[in-house]
């Protein structure tokens, strides 16, 4: 059993927080829409109903600046960002549904979560 995968998931709410607000709070929505469905330009991905360990290597990558220049605006964004923080936003996006019938830029490197 990957009891670590199930305690990572479960963390951010013992925590107390919550996914959805800092979504909102953290202003993710600006770029990456209302839940995360409807980018505001479609270099961006939508990010609803992707796989949350994706979400989360891509997040770290694009921290670590190991992305292309299409995401140094968001690395900017996301310095601030706890790792509880963000655990809790990525888990609030991958309990999404995924857009039906999203087109995808060629910068999406995460597939729905199966």
């Amino acid at each position: 059993m990957r009891w670590w995968l199930i305690i990572g998931l479960l963390m951010p709410k013992a925590f107390g927080l919550d996914g959805k607000s800092l979504y909102k709070t953290k202003q993710c929505y600006t770029c990456h829409g209302k839940e995360g469905k409807a980018p505001y330009l479609p270099l961006y991905p939508t990010l609803a109903g992707k796989d949350f360990k994706c979400l989360k290597e891509q997040f770290i990558a694009i921290l670590m600046g190991k992305r292309d220049e299409t995401a140094l605006q968001m690395k900017q964004l996301v310095r601030g960002i706890t790792d509880a923080e963000r655990d809790a936003i990525l888990q609030y996006l991958a309990s999404l549904p995924p857009k039906k019938d999203a087109e995808e830029p060629e910068t999406a490197v995460c597939k729905p979560a199966p």
